[in-house]
């Protein structure tokens, strides 16, 4: 799957409302796979019995909502720009290997990559006001993602049984709340956040059985996490919050909970059972106001609030 959701307002526009201004990018995907994969052999002793099944699922998206250069967008009630993402997967496969062959084997792969840009951006020269409501520019990432995985392998032949299961999740995340170089926002209070989620819980069980011979049971799960959140004020910006806070936000969420039952009986002289579980996690999480390699000459960012400024971040993970 390869998508592009996009709202934009243009170069030098005025978009100006009595009640609110809003400026909306949406996208919500659901993914639904089932493979099912049998395979029983009934030949004689001299036999193989092989049964697999492979699923994969390549999700790319792109969420954006724009305010081009030099444009002017009010709401007398409050404006909001904002790029929300919403992804839910529900990945299922099952391979089941019987039969009264020499060699039994069962296997399961299971690969799920994930590659999303959420960016809500202001661009520069732009202003954002309200007389009476909240300025927001707010960018949204969410992803969730259940995974079963199956494989049993049976024989009652004197040979070799195996059964094995892999799974491999990708989720690579860009999440951009961005006011650019000299641009004003100006509300009763403003905020500037970027908050990206991820929600992933593999469930994989695999069983084989032997009557005598050689009995295998094994499984391999590797989680990979890639993601960049970014709440941003620029240089030269003016952040003005008539009667109340301005927040500069951006965070991060991994909740990822792995499930792995695993069942080998063998009445042969070998039994060997085993996991492999491998978690990889490179975030960063920012959050700035101002140019983090300011010079004499850069333009300052002046942010003036009734109460409160906070420029926060935060990636709060559990595995």
């Amino acid at each position: 799957n390869n998508s592009r959701t996009e709202s934009y307002t243009g170069q030098n526009a005025d978009v100006s409302a009595d009640g609110k201004a809003e400026q909306t990018a949406f996208s919500s995907n659901d993914y639904i796979v089932i493979t099912i994969a049998p395979s029983i052999a009934t030949g004689g002793q001299t036999a193989a019995n092989v049964g697999g099944v492979v699923d994969v699922i390549i999700l790319k998206n792109k969420v954006l909502s724009t305010a081009d250069k030099n444009a002017r967008i009010s709401g007398n009630t409050g404006v909001t720009v904002k790029a929300q993402s919403n992804a839910r997967a529900l990945l299922a496969a099952a391979d089941v290997t019987a039969g009264s062959a020499k060699v039994a084997v069962g296997g399961c792969v299971s690969v799920v990559v994930s590659d999303t840009d959420t960016i809500a951006l202001i661009k520069e020269g732009v202003k954002l006001l309200s007389e009476n409501g909240d300025v927001n520019v707010n960018a949204i990432s969410k992803e969730k993602l259940l995974a079963v995985l199956a494989t049993v392998s049976a024989s009652n032949a004197s040979g070799a049984n195996v059964s094995g299961t892999a799974a491999v999740a990708v989720i690579s995340s860009d999440t951009t709340a961005k006011a650019e170089k000299n641009t004003t926002l100006i509300g009763a209070n403003v905020n500037v956040t970027a908050d990206s989620e991820s929600y992933i819980m593999p469930i994989i069980a695999n069983g084989t059985n032997a009557t005598c011979g050689v009995g295998v049971s094994g499984m391999a799960i590797v989680e990979v996490f890639r993601r960049n959140v970014l709440a941003a004020v620029e240089e030269g910006a003016f952040v003005q919050a008539k009667n109340g806070s301005i927040i500069i936000e951006a965070t991060g969420k991994d909740w990822v909970v792995t499930v792995v039952p695993s069942v080998m009986v063998s009445g042969g002289s070998v039994s060997v059972s085993g996991i492999v579980v491998v978690t990889v996690a490179d975030s960063t999480v920012k959050a700035v106001a101002g140019n983090e390699n300011a010079g004499s000459d850069t333009p300052t960012t002046k942010l003036e609030a009734k109460d409160s400024i906070g420029i926060i971040a935060d990636l709060d993970s559990t595995y």
